[in-house]
């Protein structure tokens, strides 16, 4: 547990068997300070609990990140855990995740439920999981739930679960999201992204493009909001496990309904 410091790294490490959190990072209650901390070519394995610690809901994390700046996670080895990454519950900004590797995570890979995160990159990270998912909640490879600037981009991501979900949450918007250059394969839905039926443009000025959306069980790309740009996917075999789209866009209830969507150039078809 990381608490007032700055210039934390953990370089090298294995963590294993844990049934709580691996590293926890947070800031200060009260202050303004904000650690910066770096976690390099470590492995994470069995860090957990499906049952939760005091038996209620499923918890623990490899790594959780509070109220962070300039911090990184790049070049890690995550194996059966139930979260791999957490960015949660604060201010989180200029944050990189990249060249990581996550097999049998159960719930999570990266997730965000907190607010006012800000340039968030989460890149060239290869992500898989077998089987099927159990846990509470559902599994869900990357989550958004608040931020500005965030970048999902180059990832390969494949197994029993939804690829990227973007479901804003209270009142914050999602602002300038981009989703580009991912390959996700046998996935449920490669990329969910919807603003809460009632309220104005949570969703504001997503881009997704260039992805590689191969046998998807329902939709490849289920997306709502305003602004928002679709182009030159790539999208093979969608719905393999019932009637479904390859692209759906737009949707957002009768009081807020999505403006500015384009859809363009994209790729969709059937291999033989």
């Amino acid at each position: 547990h990381v608490g007032y410091c700055r210039s934390i790294t953990f370089k090298g490490v294995t963590v294993e068997n844990m049934a709580d959190q691996g590293i926890f990072a947070q800031r200060a209650v009260g202050l303004s300070e904000f650690i910066d901390m770096n976690v390099l070519n470590s492995t994470f394995r069995n860090i957990g609990n499906d049952a939760g610690i005091s038996g209620s809901v499923p918890d623990g994390a490899a790594v959780s990140i509070f109220g962070e700046d300039q911090s990184k996670v790049i070049g890690c080895t995550f194996e059966n855990n139930l979260r791999d990454l957490e960015i949660y519950a604060g201010f989180n900004r200029n944050i990189t995740i990249s060249d990581n590797n996550s097999h049998n995570m159960r719930q999570h890979f990266w997730c965000d439920f907190g607010t006012n995160a800000e340039n968030i990159t989460i890149s060239d990270n290869v992500i898989d999981s077998a089987g099927t998912n159990t846990v509470l909640g559902g599994l869900y490879f990357i989550t958004v739930g608040n931020g500005n600037g965030v970048v999902i981009a180059n990832n390969t991501i494949s197994g029993r679960g939804v690829g990227v979900y973007v479901a804003p949450a209270g009142t914050t918007p999602v602002l300038g999201l981009i989703i580009e250059n991912n390959s996700f394969n046998g996935v449920i839905d490669s990329i969910t992204a919807y603003r809460n039926i009632g309220n104005a443009n949570f969703i504001n000025g997503m881009i997704i493009q260039g992805n590689m959306c191969v046998s998807n069980d329902y939709q490849a790309i289920f997306v709502s909001g305003a602004d928002i740009i679709i182009s030159e996917n790539i999208i093979l075999d969608c719905g393999r496990a019932g009637q479904s789209y390859a692209i759906l866009a737009g949707l957002g209830g009768t009081t807020s309904p999505s403006t500015n969507v384009a859809v363009y150039e994209n790729t969709i078809g059937h291999t033989m």
